[in-house]
């Protein structure tokens, strides 16, 4: 089942490998675009991490993609208080491309 994905050992090492990484590069929230995430805070506080599932879990078993919960290109860093606030919608759109290289 693909709610027992997030308890598993993959899962799991895919989240500490990914939180360490955004956490030296002080990486922004998804929604807010912020970089103020209190990488070591307790869970469950305001400016927490927690780890954002672009494509939520609830839609990537719905499309039978339960693959998508343990990618780490669907992944990206928040605010516990953003990601829970979001629901289900998604992040902040990006800017786009670039028309030249700087």
């Amino acid at each position: 089942m693909a709610t027992d994905l997030i308890h598993s050992r993959a899962y799991q090492d895919m989240r500490a490998t990914l939180k360490a990484a955004w956490q030296r590069i002080n990486a922004a929230c998804y929604f807010c675009g912020q970089a103020t995430i209190n990488w070591d805070g307790e869970a469950n506080q305001p400016d927490s991490f927690e780890l954002q599932h672009i494509i939520s879990r609830r839609d990537a078993k719905r499309m039978g993609r339960p693959d998508l919960i343990v990618d780490p290109t669907n992944c990206a860093p928040s605010h516990h208080r953003c990601n829970r606030s979001a629901g289900a919608r998604a992040g902040r759109p990006s800017i786009g491309e670039t028309s030249e290289e700087y």
